[in-house]
């Protein structure tokens, strides 16, 4: 089985076209959240890991048995490349996600590789509350 941990515009409640069909290919887990930042890049948010921060990003756990297919056309949406370009600001790592009730690991995330210098810190690390307090 193989998991994958969603924060931004992919999340069940975003109501993206890319979210929906992640919510039909792959199974909802649970919620988790991952330590570090997260930031306000305009149309979307984009994740940095920092262990031992104390700063958290909460997002939706996904499950699937096989998950290759799927990961290759969230890739083209995320626009990920195996090495960071500043054309291809994502790229697609394992992490920890920690759980209610403990810690899941290998869990794939987007996270964001480019200059955060003048970016908005989202509060909370909860992108779907941060648009409810700003639109």
């Amino acid at each position: 089985m193989e998991y994958l941990f969603v924060y931004g515009t992919l999340r069940r409640d975003f109501g993206h076209p890319m979210g929906e069909m992640l919510n039909s290919e792959a199974n909802f887990f649970c919620m988790g959240k991952v330590e570090g930042w997260l930031y306000d890049l305009g149309e979307y948010p984009g994740l940095q890991i920092q262990h031992q921060c104390q700063e958290w990003v909460v997002g939706d756990i996904y499950r699937k048995e096989f998950m290759e297919h799927l990961l290759a056309v969230l890739d083209e949406y995320e626009g990920v490349s195996d090495s960071y370009s500043p054309e291809f600001p994502y790229k697609r790592k394992k992490t920890n996600v920690f759980l209610e009730k403990g810690t899941l690991s290998d869990v794939w995330v987007y996270v964001y590789q480019g200059n955060t210098h003048g970016l908005k810190p989202i509060p909370k690390g909860d992108y779907l509350d941060y648009l409810k307090r700003n639109r």
